[in-house]
């Protein structure tokens, strides 16, 4: 796989169609990458909302760390679900009888 992504691109288009080589539901660069920035900012928002409740209006540094590291884990959870997939594709429906 290709190590050409970016923070705003964490994914590149060669680990998109290593996915789809094995996925009955085919995606696009755009949708795996619309639904990672959804789940960051649901993350980052949900953050924001329980700092609010104690009256911080800034996100303290640490909690910006682990922010960035939950970011981190969900790009390798998609990177793991490629690789798995390339390892044992999952299974597409049921085997003929002999």
């Amino acid at each position: 796989m290709s190590n050409t992504t970016t923070t705003d691109n964490p994914f590149s288009q060669e680990m998109v169609e290593d996915y789809n080589r094995f996925s009955q539901y085919q995606v696009t660069l755009t949708q795996v990458t619309d639904s990672f920035n959804n789940e960051v900012m649901a993350d980052r928002q949900m953050a924001v909302a329980t700092l609010a409740k104690y009256g911080i209006n800034e996100i303290p540094e640490n909690v910006q760390q682990r922010l960035d590291r939950l970011k981190q884990a969900r790009r390798y959870i998609f990177i793991a679900d490629v690789r798995s997939r390339n390892l044992a594709p999952p299974p597409t429906g049921r085997a003929k009888a002999l």
